[in-house]
């Protein structure tokens, strides 16, 4: 019985730390998929449960809390019919950043 009461506090307390941290699981995953292009910052997106992930290179993809789903595409959010791609909309703030910080002798205009 004993062992019974500890293996599921330290199951509940392993699901717990995926559930405080998705940064880091979802960083872990990425590095056991070999996945080389460096994850710039994770945060909540619109979507409860999921996570968005901005890459350095001004790319976005999506990733569940735990690491185990991802999600490359647009996410579109729906006001008043009106359609907004929300991915689109942090690419090219994140790519305009990427290019602003780049040297302007290594620009070719």
């Amino acid at each position: 019985m004993r062992l019974k009461i500890g293996l599921a506090a330290i199951l509940a307390l392993a699901a717990t730390q995926v559930m405080a941290n998705p940064d880091q699981a979802i960083r872990d995953a990425l590095k056991t998929m070999n996945f080389n292009v460096p994850v710039k910052a994770v945060s909540e997106s619109p979507v409860a449960g999921l996570y968005s992930v901005e890459l350095e290179s001004g790319r976005v993809l999506y990733a569940s809390a735990d690491g185990k789903y991802f999600v490359q595409g647009s996410l579109i959010e729906v006001n008043d019919g009106k359609p907004r791609n929300l991915t689109s909309i942090a690419e090219a703030r994140n790519i305009g950043a990427v290019i602003n910080g780049l040297p302007q002798q290594e620009l070719i205009v």
